[in-house]
């Protein structure tokens, strides 16, 4: 049998990482087998153990491999407005697309366990971290420009974001009805927040 050519090898290994992601994010790390891996990609299991060492090795790829839309970075050019409607379709990308919805469901709700336990949790803080570090950037933007209060607690308001972000992806990746509603609404209302800040969001005086 001729030998696959390098760009069939490369689509062989598409196949299984696709198919590896479909399977994790629906059934869990634990609960699939190479087997199964190699059934939904229609290839052997040596033709897995070619590419990959296993199903850790596997797990490992995806994470490595695969950005989700939250962590590129957003254009320096952008006003306040722009950078938040980019935050907002980000957001949404990453909950409805169909590679970076597995890869988030990986992270967040079926886990990693069973092969590496730590390995999903690192890979959801290297994301959160992005999210953040995005969001402090276009706020302190934004008050510079003065589109923003000047008094904003930044690191108030990111704290306070981290929280409400990481249970809107829990919420929206177990309830697959209208995500777009559930990221339109919440973003809504932490836009008016730093807007019209509370007084525990705003800077005391010295």
């Amino acid at each position: 049998m001729a030998r696959k050519t390098a760009a069939e090898a490369a689509r062989t290994r598409r196949t299984i990482l696709q198919a590896a992601g479909d399977l994790f994010s629906r059934e869990g790390v634990s609960d699939t087998t190479l087997e199964q891996i190699a059934r939904q990609a229609n290839v052997t299991r040596g033709a897995i153990y070619w590419h990959f060492k296993g199903k850790q090795d596997l797990l490992d790829t995806l994470f490595n491999e695969q950005r989700l839309p939250l962590e590129v970075d957003v254009p320096q050019s952008l006003d306040f407005s722009s950078g938040w409607q980019r935050l907002h379709d980000d957001l949404v990308a990453t909950i409805s697309g169909e590679t970076s919805r597995c890869l988030s469901e990986i992270m967040l709700y079926q886990g990693a366990y069973g092969a590496d336990p730590a390995a999903h949790q690192r890979r959801f803080t290297q994301v959160r971290q992005s999210l953040l570090c995005h969001l402090q950037v276009l706020l302190e933007r934004a008050v510079a420009r003065a589109e923003l209060p000047t008094a904003l607690d930044i690191p108030g308001v990111v704290a306070f974001f981290r929280l409400s972000i990481t249970g809107l992806l829990y919420e929206c990746l177990q309830d697959k009805q209208n995500p777009l509603e559930a990221v339109s609404s919440t973003l809504a209302v932490l836009k008016h927040v730093v807007n019209a800040p509370p007084r525990h969001l705003l800077l005391k005086a010295p």
